[in-house]
């Protein structure tokens, strides 16, 4: 079954009130989630306490490690929990709205700057100061303390002021921006993830579109079906890496977005009448 997490509200136990602007809560996993369909209707911050996490969205994708944070703008995003056999996944989310970051931007933040090109996410490193401010958060989650919207507004602002004073410009540049046009968004979505091992689906999700009208707006825009251009260029990539790297197979069909060497063999040899390893060769011999 396809799940799509709605976020933050799946996590919201009082659905019979509309959810504050601000929403913290923990956040742990033992289990390694890969790709999960993530439907982000407030922006997020999140801070990373142990294990890794991986993240895609229309501007690209990030691994985000322990003793980092990362902004991320609303939208539909495709998430990993990185863990290994010694630690878990776990973090501290705050959510915010638009209008919670535009208020703290016109109360804190002077008029006389120039902002960098927009970013729809960041990643920062986590000074001291930072995982101070994280521990106070984990303290009062960990004993139930009632969180009332005037403390989730202060250590917003808390958390804000302190990333704004070391790290202003790459602030700045994480603007609260609306959606582009969806045209827009789906050549850069294919032209960022041809190479990666991603699935039409989630493609199509990245692009806030059902398959079908992926499919539909694609061939408009390429003249030819999903699957069979991603084919061509990954096979054009491929040729072009076994003539000239000394890269072993192995490595190349992990460049080119495939699953494992035997799925690339074949689908190599359907195309050219001839195995990978072979074409290196003759290559070679020339």
């Amino acid at each position: 079954m396809d799940i799509i997490y709605q976020l933050p509200e799946d996590f919201i136990k009082d659905t019979l009130h509309a959810p504050d602007e601000i929403i913290i809560r923990r956040y742990t996993s033992d289990i390694a989630h890969i790709n999960s369909k993530i439907s982000l209707n407030k922006n997020m911050l999140q801070m990373i306490i142990s294990g890794s996490k991986s993240i895609k969205c229309s501007d690209g994708e990030m691994i985000v490690h322990s003793d980092e944070l990362f902004v991320l703008h609303h939208g539909h995003i495709l998430t990993s929990d990185i863990i290994t056999d010694k630690t878990s996944f776990e973090s501290i989310i705050l959510y915010f709205s638009d209008s919670t970051y535009n208020n703290f931007f016109a109360r804190y933040i002077e008029n006389d700057y120039v902002i960098p090109e927009k970013k729809t996410f960041t990643v920062l490193k986590q000074d001291l100061i930072l995982k101070s401010i994280s521990q106070s958060i984990q303290l009062l989650l960990s004993n139930d303390i009632y969180f009332s919207k005037e403390v989730k507004q202060i250590k917003f602002d808390e958390l804000f002021l302190h990333l704004f004073q070391i790290y202003p410009q790459t602030m700045l540049a994480f603007n609260i921006q609306t959606r582009i046009n969806k045209a827009q968004d789906l050549v850069k979505i294919v032209e960022l993830y041809t190479f990666r091992n991603i699935t039409l689906t989630e493609m199509a999700f990245l692009c806030h579109m059902s398959m079908s009208t992926f499919k539909r707006k694609f061939i408009e825009y390429y003249h030819m079906t999903p699957q069979k251009w991603i084919l061509k260029k990954r096979l054009e990539k491929a040729k072009i890496l076994l003539q000239l790297s000394r890269e072993n197979l192995s490595t190349i069909f992990e460049q080119i977005g495939y699953e494992s060497l035997s799925s690339f063999s074949n689908a190599f040899k359907k195309e050219y009448g001839i195995s990978p390893r072979k074409y290196k060769d003759s290559i070679q011999c020339i």
